[in-house]
Protein backbone atom coordinates (compact mmCIF):
# COMPACT_ATOMS: atom_id res chain seq x y z
CA UNK A 1 0.00 0.00 0.00
CA UNK A 2 1.34 3.42 -0.97
CA UNK A 3 1.84 6.12 1.65
CA UNK A 4 -1.06 8.27 0.42
CA UNK A 5 -3.38 5.26 0.62
CA UNK A 6 -2.23 4.55 4.16
CA UNK A 7 -3.06 8.13 5.18
CA UNK A 8 -6.55 7.78 3.70
CA UNK A 9 -7.01 4.42 5.44
CA UNK A 10 -6.25 5.99 8.85
CA UNK A 11 -8.49 9.02 8.33
CA UNK A 12 -11.82 9.38 10.13
CA UNK A 13 -13.75 8.96 6.89
CA UNK A 14 -12.31 5.48 6.23
CA UNK A 15 -11.95 4.33 9.84
CA UNK A 16 -12.65 0.58 10.10
CA UNK A 17 -11.85 -0.16 6.45
CA UNK A 18 -9.42 -3.00 5.75
CA UNK A 19 -6.64 -2.47 3.23
CA UNK A 20 -8.45 -4.65 0.68
CA UNK A 21 -11.75 -2.77 1.23
CA UNK A 22 -9.99 0.57 0.71
CA UNK A 23 -8.27 -0.66 -2.43
CA UNK A 24 -11.64 -1.86 -3.75
CA UNK A 25 -13.20 1.50 -2.89
CA UNK A 26 -10.43 3.43 -4.65
CA UNK A 27 -10.96 1.35 -7.78
CA UNK A 28 -14.71 2.03 -7.75
CA UNK A 29 -14.59 5.73 -6.87
CA UNK A 30 -14.01 8.26 -9.62
CA UNK A 31 -11.94 10.43 -7.35
CA UNK A 32 -8.68 12.24 -7.94
CA UNK A 33 -5.57 13.50 -6.21
CA UNK A 34 -4.36 17.03 -6.78
CA UNK A 35 -1.13 18.77 -5.82
CA UNK A 36 -0.83 22.44 -4.89
CA UNK A 37 2.18 24.68 -4.48
CA UNK A 38 2.72 26.78 -1.35
CA UNK A 39 0.46 29.85 -1.51
CA UNK A 40 -1.82 28.37 -4.17
CA UNK A 41 -5.58 28.69 -3.63
CA UNK A 42 -7.40 25.40 -3.13
CA UNK A 43 -10.87 26.99 -3.04
CA UNK A 44 -12.10 30.59 -2.99
CA UNK A 45 -14.66 31.89 -0.54
CA UNK A 46 -18.23 31.71 -1.89
CA UNK A 47 -17.29 29.35 -4.76
CA UNK A 48 -19.36 26.15 -5.13
CA UNK A 49 -18.35 23.14 -3.04
CA UNK A 50 -18.90 19.93 -5.00
CA UNK A 51 -16.27 17.68 -3.41
CA UNK A 52 -15.02 16.54 -0.04
CA UNK A 53 -11.29 17.05 0.33
CA UNK A 54 -8.95 14.92 2.43
CA UNK A 55 -5.46 16.29 3.10
CA UNK A 56 -2.86 13.68 2.16
CA UNK A 57 0.18 15.84 2.91
CA UNK A 58 0.86 19.46 3.83
CA UNK A 59 -1.22 22.12 5.59
CA UNK A 60 -4.17 24.25 4.44
CA UNK A 61 -5.05 27.63 5.93
CA UNK A 62 -8.73 28.60 6.00
CA UNK A 63 -8.88 32.40 5.77
CA UNK A 64 -11.78 34.84 6.06
CA UNK A 65 -11.24 37.95 3.95
CA UNK A 66 -12.90 41.32 4.60
CA UNK A 67 -13.73 44.17 2.16
CA UNK A 68 -10.66 46.11 3.35
CA UNK A 69 -8.45 43.31 2.07
CA UNK A 70 -7.48 42.21 5.57
CA UNK A 71 -7.99 38.61 6.57
CA UNK A 72 -7.84 36.31 9.57
CA UNK A 73 -6.89 32.64 9.64
CA UNK A 74 -9.76 30.73 11.20
CA UNK A 75 -8.48 27.18 10.88
CA UNK A 76 -5.60 24.93 9.84
CA UNK A 77 -6.16 21.59 8.10
CA UNK A 78 -3.44 18.95 8.33
CA UNK A 79 -2.69 15.44 7.11
CA UNK A 80 -5.73 13.16 7.34
CA UNK A 81 -8.23 15.99 7.96
CA UNK A 82 -11.33 16.70 5.87
CA UNK A 83 -12.85 19.84 4.45
CA UNK A 84 -16.11 20.46 2.61
CA UNK A 85 -17.94 17.63 4.38
CA UNK A 86 -20.28 20.03 6.22
CA UNK A 87 -20.98 22.13 3.14
CA UNK A 88 -21.31 19.67 0.27
CA UNK A 89 -24.77 18.40 1.34
CA UNK A 90 -26.04 21.73 2.64
CA UNK A 91 -28.36 24.20 0.90
CA UNK A 92 -25.62 26.81 0.85
CA UNK A 93 -23.09 24.68 -1.07
CA UNK A 94 -20.40 27.39 -1.11
CA UNK A 95 -17.16 27.69 0.83
CA UNK A 96 -17.44 30.09 3.80
CA UNK A 97 -13.69 30.82 3.67
CA UNK A 98 -10.77 30.76 1.26
CA UNK A 99 -8.54 27.69 1.47
CA UNK A 100 -4.86 28.32 0.76
CA UNK A 101 -1.92 25.91 0.73
CA UNK A 102 0.38 26.88 3.59
CA UNK A 103 2.92 24.32 2.38
CA UNK A 104 3.38 22.00 -0.57
CA UNK A 105 0.08 20.17 -0.56
CA UNK A 106 -1.63 17.05 -1.84
CA UNK A 107 -5.40 16.51 -1.53
CA UNK A 108 -7.69 13.57 -2.29
CA UNK A 109 -11.02 14.82 -3.68
CA UNK A 110 -14.21 12.77 -3.57
CA UNK A 111 -17.36 13.96 -5.34
CA UNK A 112 -20.67 14.27 -3.51
CA UNK A 113 -22.28 12.00 -6.12
CA UNK A 114 -19.65 9.32 -5.49
CA UNK A 115 -20.43 9.28 -1.78
CA UNK A 116 -24.12 8.76 -2.52
CA UNK A 117 -23.46 6.17 -5.22
CA UNK A 118 -21.03 4.10 -3.15
CA UNK A 119 -23.04 4.27 0.07
CA UNK A 120 -24.83 0.97 -0.50
CA UNK A 121 -21.68 -0.94 -1.35
CA UNK A 122 -19.65 0.67 1.45
CA UNK A 123 -22.12 1.42 4.30
CA UNK A 124 -19.22 2.07 6.71
CA UNK A 125 -18.33 5.14 4.66
CA UNK A 126 -21.68 6.78 5.36
CA UNK A 127 -21.60 5.67 9.00
CA UNK A 128 -18.21 7.38 9.41
CA UNK A 129 -19.46 10.42 7.53
CA UNK A 130 -22.43 10.82 9.90
CA UNK A 131 -20.13 10.38 12.93
CA UNK A 132 -17.87 13.15 11.65
CA UNK A 133 -20.81 15.52 11.18
CA UNK A 134 -22.25 14.62 14.61
CA UNK A 135 -18.90 15.33 16.26
CA UNK A 136 -18.69 18.73 14.56
CA UNK A 137 -22.23 19.59 15.69
CA UNK A 138 -21.29 18.72 19.28
CA UNK A 139 -18.20 20.95 19.09
CA UNK A 140 -20.31 23.76 17.64
CA UNK A 141 -22.84 23.39 20.48
CA UNK A 142 -20.01 23.57 23.00
CA UNK A 143 -18.70 26.76 21.42
CA UNK A 144 -22.16 28.34 21.36
CA UNK A 145 -22.62 27.48 25.04
CA UNK A 146 -19.19 28.88 25.87
CA UNK A 147 -19.80 32.13 23.99
CA UNK A 148 -23.11 32.59 25.80
CA UNK A 149 -21.22 33.38 29.02
CA UNK A 150 -20.63 37.05 29.75
CA UNK A 151 -16.94 36.91 30.63
CA UNK A 152 -13.82 35.11 29.48
CA UNK A 153 -13.33 33.78 33.01
CA UNK A 154 -16.73 32.08 32.88
CA UNK A 155 -15.82 30.48 29.56
CA UNK A 156 -12.52 29.22 30.98
CA UNK A 157 -14.23 27.81 34.07
CA UNK A 158 -16.86 26.08 31.92
CA UNK A 159 -14.07 24.46 29.89
CA UNK A 160 -12.15 23.35 33.01
CA UNK A 161 -15.24 21.97 34.73
CA UNK A 162 -16.21 20.10 31.58
CA UNK A 163 -12.91 18.21 31.79
CA UNK A 164 -13.32 17.76 35.55
CA UNK A 165 -16.79 16.24 35.12
CA UNK A 166 -15.50 13.80 32.49
CA UNK A 167 -12.40 12.70 34.38
CA UNK A 168 -13.70 13.16 37.96
CA UNK A 169 -10.32 14.33 39.19
CA UNK A 170 -9.00 17.67 40.38
CA UNK A 171 -5.74 17.12 38.48
CA UNK A 172 -5.71 16.57 34.72
CA UNK A 173 -3.96 17.25 31.42
CA UNK A 174 -5.57 19.78 29.11
CA UNK A 175 -6.39 18.05 25.80
CA UNK A 176 -5.71 21.24 23.80
CA UNK A 177 -2.78 23.57 23.31
CA UNK A 178 -3.14 27.17 24.47
CA UNK A 179 -3.72 28.23 20.87
CA UNK A 180 -6.43 25.60 20.37
CA UNK A 181 -8.02 26.47 23.70
CA UNK A 182 -8.08 30.18 22.78
CA UNK A 183 -9.71 29.37 19.43
CA UNK A 184 -12.35 27.23 21.11
CA UNK A 185 -13.12 29.95 23.68
CA UNK A 186 -13.23 32.67 21.02
CA UNK A 187 -10.50 34.84 22.50
CA UNK A 188 -6.94 35.91 21.59
CA UNK A 189 -4.26 33.70 23.09
CA UNK A 190 -2.64 36.55 25.13
CA UNK A 191 -6.01 37.32 26.76
CA UNK A 192 -6.42 33.67 27.70
CA UNK A 193 -2.91 33.51 29.19
CA UNK A 194 -3.51 36.67 31.26
CA UNK A 195 -6.78 35.38 32.67
CA UNK A 196 -5.30 31.99 33.53
CA UNK A 197 -2.41 33.75 35.32
CA UNK A 198 -4.90 35.84 37.35
CA UNK A 199 -6.86 32.73 38.33
CA UNK A 200 -3.61 31.10 39.44
CA UNK A 201 -2.65 34.14 41.52
CA UNK A 202 -6.09 34.10 43.18
CA UNK A 203 -5.63 30.46 44.22
CA UNK A 204 -8.44 29.09 42.04
CA UNK A 205 -6.24 26.85 39.91
CA UNK A 206 -2.63 25.83 39.52
CA UNK A 207 -0.92 24.75 36.32
CA UNK A 208 2.38 23.99 34.66
CA UNK A 209 2.08 23.96 30.88
CA UNK A 210 -0.86 21.57 30.21
CA UNK A 211 -0.93 20.01 33.69
CA UNK A 212 -3.83 21.62 35.60
CA UNK A 213 -5.11 21.35 39.15
CA UNK A 214 -8.33 22.74 40.59
CA UNK A 215 -7.57 24.32 43.96
CA UNK A 216 -11.00 25.64 44.90
CA UNK A 217 -13.92 23.96 43.16
CA UNK A 218 -16.59 25.89 45.10
CA UNK A 219 -15.13 29.28 44.16
CA UNK A 220 -14.81 28.19 40.51
CA UNK A 221 -18.49 27.28 40.36
CA UNK A 222 -19.41 30.58 42.04
CA UNK A 223 -17.92 32.47 39.07
CA UNK A 224 -21.01 31.56 37.01
CA UNK A 225 -23.20 33.56 39.43
CA UNK A 226 -21.13 36.72 39.65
Amino acid sequence: MEKWQSIILHSELFRGFTESELEHFLLKAHANREQFKKGQIVANEETPCTHIGLVISGVINAQKTYPSGKYITINHLREGELFGEVIVFSDRKTFPATLIAQTELEVYFLKKEEIILLNQEFPLLMENFVKILSHKILILNQRVKSLSYHTLRQRIVDFILEIYNKQETMMFQLPLSRKQMAERLGTPRPSLSRELAKMKEEGLIDYEKNSFKILNLEQLEAIFFE
